[in-house]
């Protein structure tokens, strides 16, 4: 690593305490605009003059909506250029005392990074401190002093001339880089010396090298690109509205039958629901058939003892206070009946029959319901299961888009949450209510049979009860709706402040993110309180209803007294107790069921309405598709939204095999969206993309990715062993392993681990550099053996030196295979075949970079003598 001061500084006091660090752009705020301000008090020239300086004038750099676009999840509507010019700019605006640049140029063309360096570091920045860490060399004696590194520590330190003097590592490296120290390529282009230069009212604009007049430049001269892992700059705003996040959606009204059905289907089925209930129903009725028997007992055993009172006195004696009612259907007949049919309990037979009967029904009771426990619990696990395996697969396959569109607070939610309800909350809420429904079937049954005329004062109760559930479950329904759409904002901000708490921190926002979780919080709190607010005031009134109704019945008893029989005063007053007791809390559970069911509507949402990629099978290729690694684009166009301006137009080339080829051109110019469409990220508006003579859009996604192996701009790493990193399905021996690691020179790096192959690597591969990320997924695609590997800026953040080696690896590991390389840092494509320039989504320039270099006039010998590096000989 090479680092630049502005002055060599030992920090004594407090006096020096601001510090901006350049990382990568996080969605500190909505719109460029708030990104850059990222919340600060300076007034708003400030931001104007940083923009210009930073060259971010936003509505010329591919911005249809101007600082007022949206950003988006992690700046996915940007590209790693205007990322990074935001990110300068920001740092521009803070006016801070010191500045700690990492890297700031490595996703800007040589155009815009030798602007940025020499008007907004250099010059806007001469009274600041800055300490840059950069792998461009060339822009080195322009520093007031070098340090170099290596392995950790400090091998030499000083300015350039006496670096380049002591022919130490310094000179080493420099050579290596092909730096040239005449200078005389650089001084082919000005540097620029007023930041009005680049504003956009001026008639002239530089690019690549040349000045042309506006009117000579194609309309929106750069087009939007994508990385290949995230679509990282996939505008999907609406074209009028310049919207790229649209506002999550939220269903009004009564929970449609469709939700209900999908929870049916994923537990199983109507028929396996079915058996469900009829587990419950038979786990009831074996309690009351178990109160009843023993009702039938103790009633024979009553009437056959000397001096049996009246049945009123056995009646109200023998009857219990839970559902064991049905038994007094035999006590009220009993007396009129002159036989038998059952055995005497006071011989030892007839004891021992009845008592076989009653402990079998116990018995029957507990298998009963360990039955019900074990169907109700697996079959709500299977729904769950089910449902999280459905969205999942439908979010697997969704497009890009959806991910640029859609925060991932929102895709969060979905599987935390709302999952949660339905792994948790409805299992319990679902037994509750099968059991109440059960209990309330059976309550009435017997009612019917023992005194069928309460039925009659059951039925106002019941329709009172029905009322006041519609008028409630209106809004306890939209309230839980509220408080499910109000959460994902709250674990977006959790998300963005975790991934940007290297940008947060060094610009003391911690009090103002703080503050802002506190808002959602709130918003989130107040939601649930609502919601539990509302449930409590319809269990109030119930609760209320319930007294009023039983008090009621207890007067009616009283005013009555002496026309009704004690016993069945006491049974009227004990059934009204139970039966309206049930009633008011089967309407409690039912309305939160229906509330919680919202949260598998949201599921349902995902799995019905998602969008997916295209799955064509039309075309089944061979299995060792593609053998050569042949490339056509025929025609092609790109758009990311039908009614946006294309990215990519006419693009029409030939690729042969084993070709090795670069894309160059400045930042936006659809460099990446070639790559977008060449994986079919995005779906092509016109023409068609051939891979050894087969339209790619005519085979499977899972085909057409697996058979090509590509290294991102952003290079992903899973929590995990390396060796799983590396070999994911287990194909390779480890000899294999250890040979590809030693072929992008991390062998001796890993050998160092104590794990060796098995070292975790952490969510993201955060214990490891995005330079070595990067190497690991060039290991990686060297292990795959595909006749096709694109890179996409895969050695922007690693050393010249590494840059060589990995150059060379991937001329010897893939000598036989057509490699795409898209790249800023030129002298990566000075090696290649052929290189093709790009513009607004065209291909202005193409041609061997030999050709191309002793034109005078071409586009690439302006852009290598504004990078200043020495070009291989032919």
């Amino acid at each position: 690593m090479e680092t630049k001061k502005k002055k060599e500084i030992i920090i004594t006091d407090s006096r020096v305490t601001k510090l901006r660090t350049i990382e990568q752009l996080q969605r500190l705020g909505d719109t460029c605009k708030g990104a850059l301000q990222l919340l600060n008090s300076l007034p708003l020239h400030m931001a104007m003059m940083a923009t210009s300086i930073a060259v971010l004038k936003f509505k010329d750099c591919e911005l249809d909506n101007g600082d007022e676009t949206e950003i988006g999840d992690r700046g996915t509507n940007l590209s790693g250029g205007q990322k990074q010019r935001i990110s300068l700019a920001r740092a521009v605006y803070s006016d801070s005392d010191i500045y700690l640049l990492d890297d700031p140029l490595s996703a800007v063309d040589v155009h815009v990074g030798r602007h940025l360096f020499h008007t907004c570091i250099k010059k806007t920045l001469a009274r600041k401190t800055v300490i840059l860490a950069t792998h461009q060399l060339q822009y080195l004696k322009h520093c007031d002093e070098i340090v170099a590194f290596e392995d950790g520590g400090i091998v030499e330190k000083g300015h350039h001339d006496e670096l380049l003097l002591q022919n130490g590592y310094y000179k080493e490296m420099m050579d290596k880089f092909h730096y040239h120290t005449n200078t005389s390529m650089e001084k082919q282009l000005p540097i620029p010396s007023k930041s009005k230069n680049e504003d956009t009212s001026n008639s002239k604009i530089a690019t690549n090298g040349v000045q042309l007049e506006k009117k000579d430049l194609p309309k929106n001269s750069s087009a939007n690109s994508v990385t290949t892992n995230s679509s990282a700059n996939n505008v999907t705003q609406e074209k009028e509205k310049g919207k790229l996040t649209e506002r999550e959606e939220m269903v009004v009204g009564k929970v449609r039958f469709g939700t209900y059905k999908s929870y049916i289907n994923a537990a199983g089925g109507f028929m396996i629901c079915f058996l469900v209930m009829l587990s419950y129903t038979l786990t009831m009725g074996s309690v009351v058939f178990s109160d009843w028997w023993l009702g039938i007992w103790i009633n024979t055993l009553n009437t056959a003892t000397p001096n049996n009172e009246t049945n009123s006195y056995s009646f109200a004696d023998s009857t219990p206070s839970n559902l064991s009612a049905a038994n007094l259907y035999y006590t009220t007949t009993s007396s009129n009946n002159t036989m038998n049919p059952l055995p005497s309990p006071e011989n030892s037979s007839g004891f021992d029959f009845y008592l076989l009967v009653y402990v079998s029904s116990l018995g029957g009771i507990i298998l009963l319901t360990i039955l019900r426990g074990f169907a109700g619990a697996t079959t709500t696990i299977r729904a769950s299961v089910r449902l999280h395996n459905n969205v999942l697969k439908k979010v697997m396959k969704a497009p890009m888009k959806f991910f640029d569109s859609n925060p991932s607070g929102r895709i969060l939610n979905r599987f935390s949450k709302d999952m949660d309800e339905a792994d948790v909350f409805l299992p319990q809420l679902i037994d509750s209510l099968l059991q109440l429904l059960n209990t309330i079937a059976l309550s009435l049954l017997t009612t019917a049979i023992v005194l069928p005329w309460i039925l009659i004062a059951i039925v106002p109760v019941a329709i009172l009860f029905a009322i006041l559930k519609n008028i409630s479950n209106t809004s306890v329904r939209q309230l839980k709706r509220v408080e499910n759409v109000t959460r994902s904002p709250l674990l977006a901000h959790v998300n963005t402040t975790a991934q940007g708490l290297f940008t947060i921190v060094p610009f003391n926002q911690q009090k103002q993110f703080i503050e802002n979780s506190t808002k959602l919080i709130d918003v989130t709190s107040t939601a649930t309180f609502l919601f539990e607010s509302s449930m409590r005031w319809v269990e109030v009134r119930l609760d209320l209803s319930s007294s009023m109704i039983t008090v009621a019945t207890a007067l009616a008893l009283v005013i009555t007294k002496g026309s009704v029989a004690p016993a069945l005063a006491g049974l009227s007053l004990t059934m009204c107790i139970k039966v309206v007791g049930i009633m008011q809390f089967m309407v409690r559970v039912m309305n939160e069921v229906e509330a919680r069911f919202t949260s598998i509507e949201r599921l349902h949402h995902y799995e019905k309405n998602l969008e997916i990629e295209p799955q064509t099978f039309d075309t089944t290729p061979s299995d060792n598709w593609p053998n050569e690694g042949r490339i056509i684009f025929s025609k092609v166009e790109m758009k990311y939204r039908d009614n946006m301006k294309p990215v990519l137009r006419n693009i029409s080339f030939d690729l042969h095999p084993q070709m090795k080829i670069g894309i160059v051109g400045r930042t936006g110019a659809g460099k990446s969206s070639l790559a977008a469409a060449l994986f079919r990220l995005v779906q092509l508006s016109e023409g068609h993309i051939y891979i050894d003579g087969v339209d790619v859009s005519q085979i499977a996604l899972k085909n057409l990715r697996s058979r090509l192996s590509t290294i991102p701009q952003d290079p992903v790493l899973f929590a995990g062993t390396l060796r799983y990193n590396l070999d994911p399905f287990g194909k390779h021996p480890d000899s294999e392993l250890w040979s590809s690691l030693e072929n992008v020179h991390l062998k001796e790096k890993v050998q160092q681990f104590d794990q060796d192959l098995d070292y975790q690597i952490e969510e993201n591969g955060e214990n490891f550099s995005v330079g070595e990320r990067q190497l690991i997924c060039l290991a990686r695609a060297i292990l795959r053996k595909n006749k096709i590997l694109l890179l996409d800026e895969a050695t922007a953040s690693i050393d010249t030196q590494t840059d060589s080696l990995i150059q060379k690896t991937i001329k010897e590991e893939f000598s036989d295979c057509t490699v795409v390389t898209i790249a800023h840092r030129l002298n990566t494509v000075l090696h290649s075949d052929r290189v093709m320039i790009m513009d607004n989504g065209e291909v202005i320039e193409s041609g061997a970079p030999q050709d191309l270099l002793t034109d005078p006039h071409s586009f690439f010998n302006t852009m290598i003598a504004a990078q200043t590096v020495k070009t291989p000989s032919p």
